[in-house]
């Protein structure tokens, strides 16, 4: 399960270093299927055709093979990707709502939805690219009234609820971004990607360039 411990402090850093994977659920993330297409689908970013958004391609074998598990488990946390960063220091949210539009504009994959449930036929579609408006909750008041320790399950309950949620493969995105403002100079960044679309190697490509 998501722990505290698992979020560190990066000062003076815009970007940080990763906290860790977010556990969505234990349960979940020790689901046999979970990691079912891990290693199968490495450099997606590099591997989806440039397409126009009004263009449909047969998926990728790799997807295709994650599909129909993806789509039996509908709703399901399983396949999501997690990372939180702890952001000590000014941040300028403008700037990185600018940084996470280039990358959206730059990699397909982060546009790549999967219209309709023909397994064997799977199709995926690269939407337009536009701009990132980045959520942004601001949670420190309410932390501020509470003892430390039941901030600290608060948080965690907060995180916990942002990286469970699910993903509409037709529609998507299949990726999300949300700031959690615990002060002035204190956020928490958290990423939820679909593993359709996202792997070790992709979050590798994703984090280097951010920064």
């Amino acid at each position: 399960n998501l722990r505290w411990d698992d979020i560190h402090d990066h000062a003076g850093s815009q970007r940080g270093q990763p906290a860790g994977d977010v556990q969505a659920d234990a349960a979940d993330r020790n689901h046999p299927s979970a990691y079912h297409c891990a290693g199968r689908h490495a450099h997606l970013a590099a591997a989806v055709t440039k397409l126009s958004f009004t263009d449909a391609a047969p998926a990728l074998d790799c997807r295709r093979e994650c599909l129909p598990q993806v789509r039996m488990e509908p709703g399901s946390s399983v396949y999501n990707v997690p990372t939180v960063f702890k952001l000590s220091g000014p941040l300028d949210v403008a700037a990185l709502e600018k940084a996470l539009t280039a990358l959206l504009q730059r990699h397909a994959v982060l546009r790549t939805v999967f219209p309709g449930s023909d397994i064997v036929g799977a199709r995926q579609v690269i939407q337009p690219a536009g701009d990132v408006v980045l959520p942004v909750t601001a949670i420190g008041r309410d932390l501020r009234k509470l003892p430390p320790e039941q901030a600290k399950r608060e948080v965690t309950r907060l995180l916990r609820q942002e990286v469970r949620g699910p993903f509409e493969l037709e529609q998507g995105p299949l990726w999300r971004a949300r700031l959690f403002r615990l002060g002035q100079k204190e956020h928490l960044l958290a990423f939820t990607m679909h593993h359709i679309i996202f792997d070790g190697v992709s979050k590798t490509i994703f984090l280097d360039e951010l920064g």
